[in-house]
């Protein structure tokens, strides 16, 4: 919890860069769905390799230079929260999610992750309200919890119980990504996106568990809280 308020703190920071009037900077908050080429964790049988995907949701601060120019430069720190998982498949099931824990059936797996990330990107600018990254995103995790969802073995199929396990100190506690990505601006309040991040960091740490780079795809949906975006000294 400590090092999620230090994170989040740090959100706050930003607004102090506009100190010249070609700097702006902007407060978004919103919701997101993932989708990912590879699951985390160990023991995924069939699914190692397959796609996961989730929701989310994301708020940070944005600091961006371009002076009028068509190429600029931006910089964020974003607090995000996002979920992925997939359907156990049948030859997977009963599944336990700890050695000698409840076995599951009809159940989804999933893994939640909570990580403050840096993007530091190049921006261009060739149409009004229609904005073009590429740069490299830096990611702390913070948190990682695995849970599945599904019915217990014995118990009554028509019952929901869910299971959570912390992995965070089994997940690599930082990520660097290749990021590219567009983001459409509505002018009254409303941003949509979708950013593609390239892993480059083998995220999966405990020894014999299959290699994990992601290669996320994330379509978000924000909200600008102080509008649009605003230019230091106008």
């Amino acid at each position: 919890m400590a090092r999620i308020l230090r994170s989040t703190f740090l959100l706050f920071l930003i607004p102090s860069l506009a100190v010249s009037a070609q700097f702006t900077w902007d407060v978004k908050a919103g919701g997101s769905h993932s989708y990912a080429r590879d699951p985390l964790g160990a023991g995924h049988v069939s699914h190692t390799g397959r796609s996961v995907d989730g929701m989310g949701f994301h708020a940070g601060l944005g600091c961006g230079y371009n002076d009028g120019a068509l190429i600029g430069v931006r910089a964020e720190v974003v607090f995000d929260v996002r979920s992925c998982g997939y359907q156990l498949r049948p030859a997977d099931q009963p599944f336990m999610l700890e050695e000698n824990g409840d076995g599951f059936m009809q159940a989804r797996r999933s893994m939640r992750l909570v990580s403050a990330e840096l993007p530091v990107l190049l921006t261009v600018r060739r149409f009004p309200g229609l904005r073009i990254d590429g740069g490299m995103t830096i990611l702390r995790t913070l948190e990682a919890q695995e849970s599945v969802t599904g019915q217990l073995v014995g118990l009554d199929p028509e019952k929901k119980v869910r299971r959570s396990v912390d992995r965070t100190d089994v997940i690599a506690p930082w990520e660097f990504a290749l990021t590219t990505g567009v983001e459409v601006d509505s002018g009254k309040h409303l941003h949509m996106g979708l950013r593609y991040l390239h892993g480059l960091t083998d995220l999966d740490r405990p020894g014999g568990s299959s290699p994990t780079y992601l290669r996320t795809w994330q379509l978000f949906l924000s909200y600008a809280l102080n509008g649009a975006a605003h230019r230091n000294g106008t």
